[in-house]
């Protein structure tokens, strides 16, 4: 499954998920204040997920929350000349990026390819 990613233009740092037919399929919108949150819904404002810091001084590290409930953190496991590989805690997931572009690849811990994550600008 691979996902295209295009931001919208407005003041809230919104972003248009589509999938690999360009149909819409969630909406990402980050709030940035004195915590980080991102939040993703879909289509119909219905969210299906949250990430947030776990308090603001957590550069590399996001909690996951799914109906209110934790249920895994992201943190940045290692980087090397600007390849990134982050962990998440309680789906048994990484994801791998490449610092200079937007091109996310979400793995299973079996190294099952489970989604590509592009950004178009």
């Amino acid at each position: 499954m691979q996902y295209i990613i295009e931001q919208e233009i407005d003041i809230r740092n919104s972003y248009l998920i589509y999938d690999d037919h360009m149909e819409l399929v969630y909406l990402a919108r980050s709030n940035v204040g004195w915590g980080y949150a991102l939040e993703l819904m879909r289509p119909n404002g219905k969210t299906v997920a949250e990430l947030r810091k776990p308090h603001p001084l957590a550069f590399a590290a996001m909690d996951i929350y799914v109906k209110g409930i934790k249920i895994g953190r992201t943190k940045l496991s290692w980087s090397i000349l600007a390849k990134e590989k982050y962990k998440v805690s309680g789906l048994d997931w990484y994801v791998e990026n490449d610092s200079f572009d937007w091109d996310f690849d979400i793995w299973s811990n079996n190294h099952e390819h489970l989604a590509s994550i592009k950004k178009e600008f």
